[in-house]
């Protein structure tokens, strides 16, 4: 992302020195925090309800002893520490790549490291397009709600973001359609995350071909389209296109891939088809190259 950001044109000098100044700062929490928390004092055995409750209470109690102090950027600010997660926390301008998700088949340490850029590079390049989003540009790398755009640099910004707004609000979900205003920060690091992850597997040393049939680079694709593989039923895919902040899989796949000119050189996409679209002038580009 430091690279990446060398390199957009559109960015004027002012910003982008404020915008490698925010990924330098970015924290990486991993896995699970150093301070374990127990509740050996609050659990009792005999009723699972009022366990809860006491913890619950006690979570609160600790909470409320943060206010007017310093954030801790290097814990996790969440206690869900094995779920299968990852996310960005602005205030603290922290990537948090819960321990649930550093897990076969989403990512193995006898994988290729082709594989595992594909999938989890995405999720971390994902995260920290996260401090790039609409939400996130709102915050500075020390956390702080303030504007560190240039009226010009974020014209520029919010232009390419109405484009992906325009694309996922096409995108048909039965009779309806994504919503690409309410999904545009997802929108947003999907594509940005996908495009680094290539980037970065682009970056590591050349290895013998994998599978056969298909080349390492249409591997990549490949394992990426996993990623966000979901059947879901009619009425979840409505609740989802209401309630969600994320498009359903089929368009967490199929958007970015369709605005990054390497999936379609890869595959040798005609510029007249949707997922040529990127050599064309309908591509969409953020924080992609």
């Amino acid at each position: 992302m430091g690279e990446r950001l060398a390199h957009v044109t559109w960015l004027d000098d002012q910003t982008r020195a404020e915008a490698v100044k925010k990924w330098t700062y970015i924290t990486r929490n991993v896995a699970y925090n150093t301070n374990w928390q127990t509740f050996a004092a609050f659990i009792t055995g005999n009723l699972y309800v009022r366990d809860i409750t006491s913890i619950i209470a006690y979570s609160a109690g600790e909470d409320s002893k943060l206010w007017d102090t310093n954030i801790d950027r290097t814990s996790f600010p969440t206690r869900e520490y094995y779920t299968q997660n990852a996310f960005y926390f602005p205030m603290a301008n922290s990537i948090n790549m819960i321990a649930g998700l550093l897990l076969e088949p989403f990512m193995g340490g006898s994988y290729p490291p082709l594989l595992n850029m594909a999938s989890y590079g995405w999720v971390i390049g994902h995260e920290i397009t996260h401090a790039f989003d609409p939400h996130g540009a709102e915050y500075n790398g020390t956390g702080s709600h303030v504007n560190w755009w240039t009226a010009k640099a974020r014209t520029e910004f919010n232009n390419r973001l109405q484009c992906l707004i325009d694309q996922y609000n096409t995108f048909p979900v039965y009779d309806v359609t994504v919503n690409g205003t309410t999904t545009l920060g997802e929108n947003t690091a999907d594509l940005g995350g996908l495009s680094i992850a290539w980037a970065a597997y682009k970056d590591q040393p050349v290895v013998p071909q994998l599978m056969p049939g298909y080349s390492n680079d249409q591997l990549f694709w490949i394992w990426a389209g996993q990623v966000w593989c979901q059947a879901s039923t009619e009425a979840y895919a409505r609740k989802q296109i209401l309630t969600d902040p994320h498009s359903p899989g089929r368009y967490r796949v199929l958007g970015p891939m369709s605005n990054l000119k390497e999936f379609a050189q890869t595959w040798n996409c005609p510029t007249s088809k949707f997922m040529g679209r990127s050599l064309t002038d309908k591509q969409c580009k953020v924080w992609n190259l």
